[in-house]
């Protein structure tokens, strides 16, 4: 079993790795066309969140250990936002992103 839980691992962590790097360059591409249809820079921000990086070990195993699934009872959804947010609010990069959206614009 642990042999099949290492395997399904890698395969996810590959395809989210994928998933990111279609979204940065896909980031790179649209900035490019956008700066250039506007006239001026437009930037995009990816702000990557881990469920790893909740402090509570239990919390954490919990989300971990959710389904990949579109039908959650409202305990896991409540507990998916709540995650969400305390991830947002420890996140130096979501932070960036708002410190630059604050900024006036030239």
């Amino acid at each position: 079993m642990a042999l099949i839980c290492t395997v399904t691992g890698i395969q996810t962590r590959s395809t989210n790795f994928e998933t990111i790097e279609l979204v940065r360059s896909s980031f790179e591409r649209w900035t490019r066309e956008l700066s250039e249809r506007r006239g001026k820079p437009v930037e995009f921000r990816l702000v990557d969140l881990y469920f790893d990086e909740i402090p509570d070990p239990a919390e954490r195993s919990y989300l971990r250990n959710l389904p990949t699934s579109l039908a959650l009872d409202d305990e896991a959804v409540d507990r998916l936002r709540a995650a969400g947010r305390e991830l947002l609010r420890n996140s130096p990069g979501f932070r960036d992103v708002l410190a630059g959206m604050a900024k006036p614009s030239n």
